[in-house]
């Protein structure tokens, strides 16, 4: 979709953005915006008025923007967008206010804490015309793009099946508590399962599978999810499986399979650069072997200090929303909202089978 009108960009063709949180991915995403020279940090907000000055003296932002609450913002007129990186129960509020008060939204993942919030996010961007986006930056490195095209293409025939694992040795919850405690939205499926369940509705389409079957492990102390496995049947041949974990690091790969080869998103497949294509042959005595393996890889931008590894590629997800503020879209076509609306409903179907609720979830009736 686009906007009604043509978005009347600054004077000096750049976008001002508005930091939402001052924590560690804020500080990497604002250390990405600015190496575009696209995009001016003018505001940040966090819930201590010390730690927003200090976000906002890192980042050369004016200290009379550094605000003590995340809706001032929103409210600051010279924001055209912001970016919301506070934990995932904040998220819903944020995005709404920033779009009725007219900014355009990227929102770190997962978007809200179910479908129900997210749809009302979408709705609130078409009532308001502003862009909305869910910040899964993985989708726009350029070897995930590669891996999409290959797909398209037809390089390894029709998919039949898809294997994600995300499995990382969390700090304990004295540490991090965001990870670990229920009303703060802490969880496996919703930190790190949204990683894996995402590419489903790049490779099988943006719908809703026959059936899902969730196994998983509620830690009795923090009612959270800290082991899951599932596996997602989309017809009479294709189907997924999923695998997320708090307590050790696993391989992190995507694996896709079809009729006549395989493509492997190598590890770190949350911020890839590398991936392999493996061939089959094409006659009958061939078919089963591999007979010609090609390997594709996209070395970061320039290097410089993040919190977290890999985040140098947030400026491929920057670059997205440019170019969507520039067309005058409210959804980018590489990540519609009916994928991001299937990937909540996925997660949401998920966390019903294995008994996981959020005070956010009023009701989550199954679908499957």
């Amino acid at each position: 979709l686009r906007l009604k009108h043509l978005y009347n960009m600054a004077s000096d063709n750049t976008y001002n953005w508005g930091i939402i949180g001052c924590g560690l991915i804020s500080f990497d995403f604002t250390n990405a915006l600015k190496k575009s020279e696209r995009c001016k940090v003018v505001a940040c907000g966090a819930r201590q008025l010390e730690k927003s000055k200090n976000f906002a003296k890192q980042f050369d932002i004016p200290i009379y923007n550094a605000y003590d609450n995340y809706d001032a913002v929103s409210n600051d007129p010279n924001v055209d967008i912001v970016y919301i990186g506070t934990i995932h129960p904040s998220h819903y509020k944020s995005v709404v206010n920033a779009l009725n008060n007219g900014k355009h939204v990227l929102c770190e993942k997962p978007i809200g804490m179910n479908a129900s919030e997210t749809l009302e996010m979408i709705e609130a961007a078409r009532k308001n015309n502003r862009f909305l986006m869910e910040g899964m930056w993985t989708r726009f490195f350029p070897a995930y793009r590669k891996a999409r095209e290959l797909i398209q293409n037809g390089e390894i025939g029709d998919v039949i099946h898809y294997y994600g694992d995300f499995g990382v040795l969390m700090p304990s919850a004295k540490d991090v508590p965001r990870l670990w405690v229920n009303k703060l939205g802490g969880g496996a499926i919703l930190d790190l399962g949204c990683y894996p369940i995402n590419p489903l509705s790049w490779i099988f389409g943006p719908k809703l599978p026959k059936k899902i079957s969730s196994i998983g492990v509620i830690d009795k102390k923090y009612n959270i999810d800290s082991v899951v496995g599932v596996t997602l049947i989309y017809n009479e041949k294709q189907y997924a499986q999923i695998s997320v974990n708090f307590y050790s690091n696993t391989f992190q790969e995507r694996l896709i399979s079809g009729t006549k080869g395989k493509i492997r998103i190598e590890s770190p497949s949350h911020a890839p650069t590398k991936i392999t294509l493996y061939q089959n042959g094409t006659t009958p005595e061939t078919m089963r072997d591999i007979v010609n393996i090609q390997t594709f890889e996209y070395k970061l931008p320039s290097k410089y200090n993040t919190k977290f590894p890999g985040s140098e590629g947030f400026i491929y997800q920057i670059n997205e929303v440019i170019k969507c503020l520039d067309e005058g879209r409210i959804e980018s076509p590489n990540y519609t909202f009916n994928e991001i609306l299937s990937t909540m409903k996925i997660m949401d179907e998920i966390r019903k089978q294995i008994g996981l609720k959020y005070p956010q979830d009023d009701s989550i009736k199954s679908k499957l």
